[in-house]
């Protein structure tokens, strides 16, 4: 139970700066009277790839608690699981530095008048870090319990982020053009650098 509950307080370290973050966002959204972004993603790209994320979490989620009920959990003593719970860790630990200097996180892929380009932090490392953040800890959380939902789910969630990081990316090129370019050269991986 130990190792369940580590595993469980490092996904709610995770998505607890996510969720300030937006919460933070839509209230300065409001008081600005931001109401339309000026550029989205073209809506079924963008609704396919929040569904395979949304699912894909879903799953891992059941997945975790199909195998705790059905008693598939690794002790902590497993050296694949305390891989597993490190990156969960190093996941969390992504998300709080984005969640600090990235002021612009949206569900959707979308861009307001006003928005800035975010190059600094972990956007320095690769274009994409709340997703790269996201796959590590669906990779992270499969090494802790290697069933087969929490693979489904650890799959999918790599799928979504890079379905999601290609509709920014077009969105991110119409409103930045060069800028854009220029910081793709700069940093060349959207996932994980030198790599992918």
């Amino acid at each position: 139970m130990v190792m369940l509950a580590a595993l469980l307080t490092l996904h709610a370290l995770f998505f607890a700066p996510l969720l300030v973050r937006a919460a933070v966002q839509r209230r300065a959204r409001a008081t600005a009277g931001l109401s339309s972004a000026v550029h989205v993603a073209e809506r079924r790209g963008a609704l396919l790839a929040l569904t395979v994320h949304g699912a894909a979490l879903l799953l891992l989620y059941l997945g975790i608690f199909i195998a705790v009920l059905g008693g598939h959990w690794l002790t902590p003593q497993t050296p694949t699981a305390l891989a597993g719970l490190t990156m969960v860790a190093a996941a969390a630990a992504m998300v709080t530095w984005t969640a600090r200097v990235f002021t612009s996180w949206r569900l959707r892929p979308e861009v307001d008048a006003g928005h800035r380009l975010c190059t600094s932090g972990p956007f320095s490392l690769v274009r994409h870090p709340i997703y790269a953040a996201l796959d590590a800890l669906a990779v992270g959380t499969a090494l802790c319990v290697p069933t087969a939902p929490v693979l489904a789910a650890a799959v999918l969630l790599v799928l979504g982020g890079w379905l999601r990081a290609r509709l920014e990316e077009r969105v991110l090129l119409e409103a930045f053009g060069d800028s854009y370019r220029a910081y793709q050269r700069r940093v060349p991986r959207r996932f994980v650098p030198g790599l992918w």
